[in-house]
């Protein structure tokens, strides 16, 4: 028996129109007899009803920087196993300081090329590296020790314009978090930081200015001055994984085993490595697997808010 064929409601109409709609983004569509009202309720229907799907695998991304007055970038790696309802979860990296949010994807070589995609999809991470803002190293006020060779910028800028790059530096790493945990639903149980050189002093000052943000941190062959660092700030961390390539001249070695020692004291479980065989640029990368099944065994205790909106995937834990 043939079943009477039923008018679709007008709202699902709206929808179908402003999914077609969406879909010719791009290309040039006339629609004479749209009148302009009709357009306008058009246009806004797209937006309300076609929203551009989260991707996964590597992606570049921009935003707009209202603070900088530009728009600034940033680089994320997406699982192929995370779909819409399942809550990944996300590692932050920093670059050193004269890279960009690039660096820390497209700057290993021969057998550790690519090791930051491959490790985030073997291990099901969100990775995301912020630009920053200028050469300031994610905000760290912080001063390099003065046993290490690399002393910092030789001519910085004034007091005034050091204070804004930090400042937007820092802010900038807090957006890409922000939007990234909001866009994908990643785990606020399971945030994790980590850096290498003025990436690691970064982590450092992240750290110890929003300790109940992270689940664990990994801070490499970038120390800051120890006698100067709240270690007491890190007590609630899970975990902090602290590195330094054998063959670094750049960073003081001894610097990175005391910050580790110090941590270590505030009862967070640290592990202190001396990568064998590696340089200022390369011990973190040769070690980031370990890295990363460090981080899957630290799990926040409890859930703090972290004034972020309402993120727009679902909420189902993987």
């Amino acid at each position: 028996m043939k079943m009477p064929i039923k008018s679709k409601p007008a709202r699902w109409r709206l929808t179908a129109i402003a999914q077609w709609f969406s879909a010719g983004a791009g290309r040039t569509i006339t629609l004479s007899s749209c009148t302009a009202s009709s357009l306008i309720f058009l246009s806004a229907a797209v937006h309300a009803a076609a929203p551009v799907p989260q991707q996964t695998g590597d992606q570049h991304r921009l935003y707009d920087f209202a603070a900088a007055g530009a728009s600034s970038g940033y680089r994320l790696y997406v699982p192929q196993s995370w779909a819409p309802g399942r809550k990944l979860p996300m590692v932050v990296i920093l670059h050193g300081h004269s890279g960009d949010e690039n660096s820390p994807f497209d700057k290993a070589t021969g057998d550790l090329k690519g090791i930051v995609q491959t490790s985030a999809e073997k291990y099901g991470f969100i990775v995301v590296a912020p630009r920053g803002y200028g050469k300031a190293d994610f905000g760290n006020t912080y001063p390099i020790p003065d046993r290490q060779a690399f002393k910092g910028d030789a001519n910085p800028g004034s007091e005034q314009e050091v204070k804004r790059n930090n400042d937007l530096s820092e802010q900038d790493a807090l957006n890409v978090v922000e939007l990234v945990s909001r866009e994908y639903c990643t785990d606020p149980q399971r945030l994790y930081l980590m850096g290498n050189s003025g990436g690691s002093m970064g982590t450092l000052f992240l750290a110890a200015k929003y300790p109940q943000r992270w689940a664990a941190i990994s801070a490499s062959d970038g120390p800051v001055e120890p006698s100067l660092y709240p270690f007491e700030k890190l007590k609630g961390l899970q975990g902090a994984r602290i590195l330094h390539g054998e063959l670094d001249t750049t960073a003081s070695m001894d610097a990175m085993k005391e910050i580790a020692q110090k941590i270590a004291q505030q009862g967070v479980d640290t592990e202190f490595l001396l990568v064998p065989g590696e340089r200022h640029g390369t011990a973190w990368y040769r070690e980031l697997p370990r890295t990363f099944e460090f981080f899957q065994s630290r799990v926040k205790r409890s859930q703090v808010s972290m004034s972020m909106a309402p993120c727009t995937a679902g909420s189902i834990v993987g």
